[in-house]
């Protein structure tokens, strides 16, 4: 009984996994250190806000769509889904240096444990 229980386990859990593969640009990160809904944007002081959190940016900040990559922070609008990356230049915050834009927020996957 227990194996059967497994068995299927991983079969509904292979499936998903498929569909999200699917679903999600092969040439975009298989997950994000954060991911949401984009509702902000300020260019002079340098931060975007994103489902309710402030985060900081810089010059340097990549931003790809499904058909361009390398983009600057003008190619970002409020209301878009995006996952982000983070880097932390010289041990400052933690600034966004890539925001990758979604199509479909389920394509959010958080990174694994320990993983980034």
């Amino acid at each position: 009984m227990f194996t059967r229980i497994i068995a299927g386990w991983f079969i509904l859990m292979m499936g998903c996994l498929t569909v999200q593969a699917q679903d999600t640009p092969v040439d975009y990160p298989r997950a994000f250190d954060l991911g949401g809904t984009l509702e902000a944007i300020d260019k002079e002081e340098l931060m975007v806000t994103i489902s309710d959190m402030q985060i900081s940016v810089s010059a340097n900040t990549r931003v790809h769509t499904l058909r361009e990559k390398n983009l600057y922070l003008g190619a970002l609008r409020v209301g878009q889904h995006v996952g982000v990356h983070f880097s932390n230049p010289g041990g400052s915050k933690p600034t966004a240096s890539d925001i990758w834009v979604l199509e479909n927020p389920q394509q959010l996957i958080p990174p694994p444990p320990g993983m980034h």
